[in-house]
């Protein structure tokens, strides 16, 4: 297993977009789509879904996805990409959705999801790419 190296855990400690990519039902193309995050105490990446997203249908059927998350223009070129598999559970997913809406400053969104049901992902990365200008 590849994990992140010191300074890839500095940068993904920022609030940036991770940019989520599932394994794509039948002839479809992978389409990325941004995501809040936050790094994990295991060294993985933390997100959420709602549990009846199509998303958590394709993971549920294969576990394997891409992430990329990269430093906003302005600053020197920075990212990191990775390849890994992801972990469903219920427990912790609104937890994180109200952590991670504070870090992203939308505090109100939870409240305006309306108790929708939720999934935290946890994206372990196998394969890791990076990028330093």
């Amino acid at each position: 297993m590849t994990s992140f190296t010191d300074d890839d855990l500095e940068f993904l400690t920022r609030p940036l977009y991770l940019f989520f990519t599932a394994v794509p039902d039948g002839d479809r193309l992978p389409a990325p789509r941004p995501v809040w995050y936050e790094l994990g105490e295991d060294g993985g990446l933390e997100m959420f879904s709602g549990a009846s997203t199509a998303r958590i249908r394709r993971l549920r059927r294969d576990p394997r996805a891409s992430v990329v998350v990269t430093a906003p223009v302005g600053e020197p070129e920075y990212w990191v990409a990775a390849e890994g598999h992801v972990t469903l559970q219920a427990d912790g997913a609104q937890e994180l959705a109200t952590r991670l809406s504070k870090r992203y400053w939308y505090p109100g969104v939870i409240e305006e999801w309306g108790g929708m049901d939720l999934i935290r992902l946890t994206f372990t990365p196998t394969r890791v790419q990076r990028a330093a200008g």
